[in-house]
């Protein structure tokens, strides 16, 4: 066996074409450059926000959640095709209005606003917000009583206890509501604690079942920066990132796939593995048949809002 590095252009995420296609058609591009402002001015050559914005929305949802992916990332072949400026001009011919016709909107772009692409910077932290926190020792002081069992027998139920108390981290610039939940299994000698810091004011039990709906298909628990309002614009980043996927199960997914959950798209779908062909006025982007066969791939096209050109049918 010879193995050699030197083959044509291959990705391992083909299936964010469409996504691309329905962003296009949603006018998310759009949306971001109304309401995202960036004033800082460096010497490097500034990129478009629009175009970085979907840059890190798109890696959240294929399951790059890291940062440091995104060199990896730009010379990955549908990377570089979904943040082109120059597919985007094309797209925007004159025969081709890519904005929603007012009579097609059907709640789309009201959908779209509440991912929180429109929300002024005053406003964002009003949004409801639960992020996992690592246990210290000041953690472990607060819930010190309820690391104890329950007196009695014991149940072959787990016990679960909560508390609610606020606490700031030496990098925060106030105190914050943190639960934790302490579970006490049946032949554990030690419970299981977590910690979450919210800005919710429900009662510990529902902030723990709002925490777990969050979705495992875009990670939102990789919150690494030292500051709050950092890890907060990384959350959001991962929400609007899961909610886009939700749009794409809702809107564009035959009925047959209707209810595929979010990692069962990222694995069938999204991770689609193909081989990029550039010509003089075009790419032609060949797709392995998989789970995204060539009837599914044409099916969401057809299923996809309008308002955008669509992409061509699939050929053969």
């Amino acid at each position: 066996m010879k193995i050699d590095s030197q083959g044509s252009p291959l990705t391992s995420d083909g299936g964010l074409i469409l996504v691309r296609e329905l962003d296009e058609r949603l006018g998310l591009g759009e949306l971001t450059e109304q309401h995202l402002r960036d004033p800082r001015r460096g010497q490097n050559t500034p990129f478009p926000l629009a175009d970085l914005f979907r840059q890190s929305v798109y890696n959240r949802l294929a399951g790059y959640e890291d940062v440091h992916d995104a060199e990896r990332l730009s010379q990955d072949p549908t990377f570089r095709l979904l943040g082109s400026e120059k597919i985007s001009r094309a797209r925007r011919g004159a025969d081709f209005p890519v904005a929603i016709p007012r009579d097609q909107d059907a709640g789309r772009r009201r959908e779209l606003r509440r991912l929180g692409a429109d929300q002024p910077p005053t406003t964002v932290t009003s949004s409801p917000a639960a992020i996992r926190l690592p246990a210290n020792d000041c953690l472990e002081r607060d819930i010190a009583a309820l690391r104890s069992r329950p007196p009695g027998r014991a149940s072959s139920k787990p016990v679960v206890r909560y508390k609610s108390f606020l606490y700031q981290a030496a990098s925060w610039t106030k105190a914050r509501r943190v639960v934790a939940k302490v579970e006490c299994h049946c032949g554990e000698l030690f419970p299981r604690v977590g910690f979450i810091v919210t800005n919710l004011e429900t009662d510990g039990r529902a902030v723990v079942r709002f925490y777990n709906k969050c979705g495992t298909a875009v990670k939102m628990t990789r919150l690494s920066c030292h500051r709050f309002r950092a890890n907060e614009v990384r959350l959001y980043l991962s929400v609007i990132a899961y909610n886009l996927g939700n749009l794409w199960r809702r809107l564009v997914l035959p009925l047959r796939v209707g209810k595929w959950s979010l990692t069962g798209l990222q694995q069938r779908l999204v991770k689609t593995g193909g081989r990029l062909i550039k010509h003089a006025r075009y790419y032609w982007l060949l797709r392995a048949e998989g789970h995204l066969t060539r009837r599914l791939f044409g099916a969401m096209l057809r299923r996809g809002p309008q308002g955008a050109p669509a992409l061509p049918a699939p050929a053969g």
